[in-house]
């Protein structure tokens, strides 16, 4: 099996290869960093939580007249409400993530750095806004629709954030990657 893939790697075209080492390299190297360094000292996690939640409730506050507060727990932000919790955005739901893998996919196509430092500001920007009011709409359907909250969580949402990052990685090699000539 290993002598057919090595096989299948030598007949790529050089392109190919080189963004298999890239994404290799950008994979290794974030997840030993991240769980060697950064996830043990809540580095950005803390934080990305944190500013997520303060946002969340800023828009909640648009809402619902009543004032918000916020806990910080050891594994993520409450957004309380009359000392209730309203809603708790964990680690794994501040986006942090979904910033990587949209960032590590434009490193790894070459175009220019100022094409991709604007896609890369601009994305995560766009990014954190969706999160914003997909924590917005989490809390809505919390108090409205309680039932709902886990599908819309784990699936609906979902699907609406990679489907812009689909089209942000689309728009990003538009008419900017050429086809080669190729026999593969």
């Amino acid at each position: 099996m290993f002598s057919q893939l090595k096989e299948q790697y030598q007949k790529m075209p050089s392109i190919a290869k080189q963004l298999i080492k890239k994404i290799i390299i950008l994979i290794v190297g974030w997840m030993l960093l991240y769980h060697l360094l950064l996830q043990p000292r809540q580095i950005p996690d803390r934080w990305l939580s944190h500013v997520t939640a303060q946002a969340t409730a800023k828009v909640i506050s648009f809402w619902y007249k009543q004032p918000t507060s916020l806990f910080d727990e050891k594994d993520g932000t409450q957004i309380l409400m009359n000392n209730k919790s309203i809603v708790f955005i964990a680690y794994s739901c501040d986006a942090l993530e979904l910033y990587l893998i949209y960032i590590g996919f434009l490193i790894c196509i070459p175009t220019s750095k100022k094409r991709m430092i604007f896609f890369s500001l601009a994305g995560v920007l766009v990014i954190f806004t969706l999160n914003i009011i997909r924590c917005f709409l989490l809390t809505l359907l919390n108090f409205n629709k309680p039932d709902w909250f886990g599908f819309f969580h784990h699936y609906v949402f979902t699907i609406c954030v990679y489907a812009f990052i689909f089209w942000a990685w689309f728009l990003y090699i538009r008419n900017y990657i050429k086809p080669q000539n190729s026999d593969v």
